[in-house]
């Protein structure tokens, strides 16, 4: 790679990222009750340690999104030392203190990406996997919450992640970790992770680290520190109502089970079962070599057990979907695309707010069950798969095997289009919904209805071009800019145009009318066949194939 072409791909990671981040916060602004909730109490706990009140007295009342929307009562609940660490902060204007923490996470999602792939794969073309999966990864739902609530969560992880990602014999390895786990206990994990591998120097920096840090907490707030941890940490109900259906944690799946407001003893012991089955699996990788595995083993198990687990605590599935994207690249196997595809589906959070949007608690179906817990069904998912791969290992790895048929070679490389083209299409699909709705605020309702929704389309057409052309289908030949692109417009068209005959169809000629048959005929049924319309057409028309790929699919004469 020439430095020319390094420099395109580092501006385009900049100008998609920003972009993705700019397109998800205008969509969010002001949407929700708690924005920048979380940022508000680090504000708060900061302010109060600069002036020596109590940490843990009396809570931060939200502001009120409208008049119908209740107040929210945000209690400080992390340990004093985090107080300490927010005092300076505290400071700088919100606004300033906001934009920093938005800039530091956009930042660590792209270091994370660079840093495990490194791990994972040294010297093998980070700078694409940056352009193609880090904006992607912005749209996760737990790195969207982080942005959307001001939160440390990304930066944590990326904390711990650079601190044991580290040779073992490392210098102060382990001083992350202990950091980490000072300003939110959860963390703390990792230390049990470290003894139980055998990795006792930096277990025992890590838990000194953590001790200097709860020491500091009562060296200047004292009898904070001694009400935090002798009490208050216990109280989850500080954190927030644990049967609502942002808790992901199994306490919050069981509480729904058991329509109870707590899980009880069900859920602890169902989370020491979960834990166990984490903590042993993380060993079993370490043990087979798969060190940075065993890490997101820990990382994924911890928001899962712990009583309050809300989306942005599984911010672990960034490094997770780097590994599998990568091992994905490398086996080119369509089991193993189509698995990281369902993986990267359930963590994008979409399939969540099917199940039953806040503030209802209780879903009413098992089909709602299942969807309010997809983030449990995830860490199930990946369980499964890092047993299967330690099985892999004990056996000796899968033997050297004879180039494989043609058939076989097409069918994964059609998994991966398929895989591909899905991704590109669901970010297009938010840049669609969410920059006409920034398009119709900025506007204005007078003038801004056609115009916005005109504009938000041109541009998702725009991005879903250049993701399909340089990533989904770039292994394909090239017909020129202004011909593709011209052609490509048209299908989109074509493709809307399908969507619309399917509810003419339902509604004059099968004269169904109801709300639900429009829906399912043009929102499933012609969605459906719209996409299969675009992919088909996309490779035919648009996208022509190279003449070795013409002769790989013509038999020989």
């Amino acid at each position: 790679m020439n430095d020319r072409t390094r420099r395109a791909m580092c501006a385009g990671v900049v100008l998609l990222t920003a972009g993705a981040v700019v397109a998800l916060l205008w969509a969010l602004i002001g949407q929700v009750p708690w924005w920048l909730g979380d940022l508000k109490v680090y504000d708060y706990g900061g302010d109060l340690a600069r002036a020596g009140r109590p940490l843990y007295a009396a809570p931060l009342v939200a502001e009120q999104a409208s008049a119908d929307q209740l107040e929210i009562a945000l209690w400080f609940t992390y340990p004093p030392f985090a107080a300490l660490l927010f005092a300076p902060l505290a400071l700088l204007p919100l606004p300033v203190f906001g934009a920093l923490l938005q800039v530091a996470t956009v930042a660590s999602v792209l270091a994370l990406v660079w840093l495990v792939h490194g791990a994972l794969a040294p010297g093998r073309r980070r700078l694409r996997l940056l352009v193609g999966l880090a904006p992607l990864l912005i749209f996760l739902s737990p790195v969207a919450e982080t942005l959307m609530l001001g939160q440390i969560s990304v930066l944590l992880v990326l904390a711990v992640a650079a601190d044991l990602m580290r040779p073992p014999d490392a210098r102060w390895r382990g001083v992350g970790v202990g950091l980490a786990a000072g300003i939110k206990i959860v963390p703390a994990v990792f230390i049990v992770h470290l003894f139980l591998t055998g990795q006792r120097r930096a277990a025992l920096t890590a838990t000194a680290t953590f001790a200097g840090t709860v020491a500091a907490g009562f060296a200047v707030f004292g009898a904070d520190s001694w009400a935090y941890w002798t009490r208050l940490l216990w109280d989850a109900g500080r954190v927030g109502e644990m049967h609502v259906t942002f808790n992901q944690s199994v306490h919050g799946v069981v509480a729904r089970l058991l329509h109870a407001p707590q899980a009880g003893t069900a859920g602890l012991v169902v989370a020491a079962l979960a834990l166990a089955a984490g903590l042993w699996t993380a060993v079993r990788l370490h043990r087979r070599g798969f060190a940075a595995e065993a890490l997101m083993a820990v990382g994924m198990t911890a928001p899962l057990v712990t009583p309050i687990g809300w989306h942005h605590h599984w911010s672990w599935i960034v490094p997770v979907l780097v590994l599998l994207w990568t091992l994905a690249r490398r086996a080119r196997s369509a089991l193993m695309w189509a698995f990281t595809g369902l993986i990267t589906l359930l963590y994008t959070g979409g399939l969540f707010y099917l199940a039953s949007p806040y503030p209802v608690m209780y879903p009413s179906t098992v089909a709602g069950h299942l969807l309010a817990a997809v983030f449990a069904i995830g860490w199930l998912c990946l369980l499964v798969a890092a047993g299967v791969r330690c099985r892999r290992r004990d056996r000796g790895g899968t033997p050297a095997a004879a180039e494989p048929p043609a058939y076989r070679r097409r069918l994964s490389r059609l998994a991966q289009e398929v895989a591909r083209f899905g991704v590109v299409g669901a970010v297009a699909y938010v840049i669609d919904v969410g920059g006409s709705n920034l398009l119709w605020m900025v506007l204005g309702e007078d003038h801004g209805h056609l115009t916005g929704k005109a504009l938000a389309a041109a541009a998702a057409t725009t991005f879903a071009y250049f993701g399909n052309r340089h990533w989904t289908f770039r292994h394909r030949g090239r017909g020129g800019l202004a011909r593709e692109y011209a052609v490509f417009a048209a299908l989109n068209l074509v493709a809307a145009g399908i969507s619309l005959l399917c509810l003419a169809f339902t509604v004059y000629v099968l004269h169904l009318d109801s709300l639900l048959a429009k829906n399912v005929a043009a929102n499933v049924v012609g969605v459906v066949l719209g996409t299969v319309f675009r992919f088909w057409s996309y490779k035919k028309w648009v996208f022509l194939p190279r003449l070795a790929e013409l002769a790989e699919v013509e038999p020989a004469r």
